[in-house]
């Protein structure tokens, strides 16, 4: 079908979404300045030019890499699992 074309009556259109992919998450040696951590939390001061998620087109040298690197625990976490 040509994008030019306009749907008549009864016409059918299918739309396929892929499933998303996985992608691994690699920890990274960046310095963070950790202002407070204990087994349940840590206050992190945060530099503002730091993405925080892995995205498309910006998959490392985030917050989120670095805090594997620091706090190896975290690696059983979903992506994006609190981080406020």
């Amino acid at each position: 079908m040509r994008p030019a074309y306009k749907l008549v009556k009864d016409d059918q259109v299918q739309i396929v979404i892929p499933p998303p992919e996985l992608s691994i998450i690699e920890p990274e040696d960046i310095a963070l300045d950790v202002l407070y951590s204990d087994p349940d939390l840590a206050v992190i001061n945060k530099p503002a030019n730091m993405t925080v998620y892995p995205a498309p087109g910006h998959p490392g040298h985030t917050l989120v890499n670095a805090l594997l690197q620091r706090f190896p625990d975290l690696a059983c976490l979903e992506v994006r699992c609190g981080l406020e």
